[in-house]
């Protein structure tokens, strides 16, 4: 699916924050019994490539997270598969001991040379099935657009018009659906500072 912003609306911010007042629902055992065990929310950063700034941004979210007092903030970054492919391929985060993995990862016009190892994706879909919460920061509703998995996981993505439907907000403040070939690619309008 494809997503177009049309009007100034800080959906990020919302769903963000929104983690930051709802414990999330946990259905592994072994997430339950950490959670009991702390006072702290263990959440995960997946980080280690963006279009953006994916190291200023980790840094960010984690000192927002963890000013809170509700979060105890891990960081697994991939390590890049041309430069350290040994790494890359044995890069494994342990996604099953987190209620709540916050993916950072956008591999946008790089989708040949930036990617997770593939058991890593399994893994990644694995705790996604099994009800491990997820939430997708900002640009990484742009990455891995050849993963048919992920794109069900995000739901509505930064794609091109021919990628699938897109989802719009009509200037009566509407919801439109716009079928897959027709209207605009994916884009934001120009950056404010209002």
């Amino acid at each position: 699916m494809r997503c177009y912003i049309n009007k100034s609306v800080i959906t990020c911010m919302v769903f963000f924050f929104g983690i930051l007042s709802v414990e999330p629902q946990i259905k592994k055992e072994s997430i339950k019994n950490n959670i009991s065990n702390s006072t702290k929310i263990p959440v995960l950063i997946i980080d280690g490539f963006s279009n953006h700034q994916w190291d200023t941004n980790t840094k960010y979210l984690r000192k927002i997270l963890e000013s809170t007092g509700k979060f105890k903030v891990a960081v697994s970054t991939c390590p890049n598969q041309k430069e350290n492919k040994s790494e890359w391929e044995n890069w494994n985060p342990d996604f099953n001991t987190y209620p709540v993995v916050i993916q950072t990862c956008n591999n946008i016009f790089r989708e040949d040379s930036l990617q997770w190892p593939n058991h890593v994706k399994q893994s990644f879909e694995k705790y996604v099935d099994e009800g491990g919460g997820v939430y997708i920061y900002h640009s990484a509703a742009n990455a891995f657009k050849g993963w048919p998995a992920y794109n069900k996981m995000i739901a509505l993505g930064w794609r091109n018009k021919d990628f699938g439907v897109a989802v719009t907000i009509n200037d009566k403040e509407e919801l439109e659906v716009i079928a897959k070939g027709e209207g605009e690619n994916t884009r934001h309008g120009a950056r404010t500072d209002a």
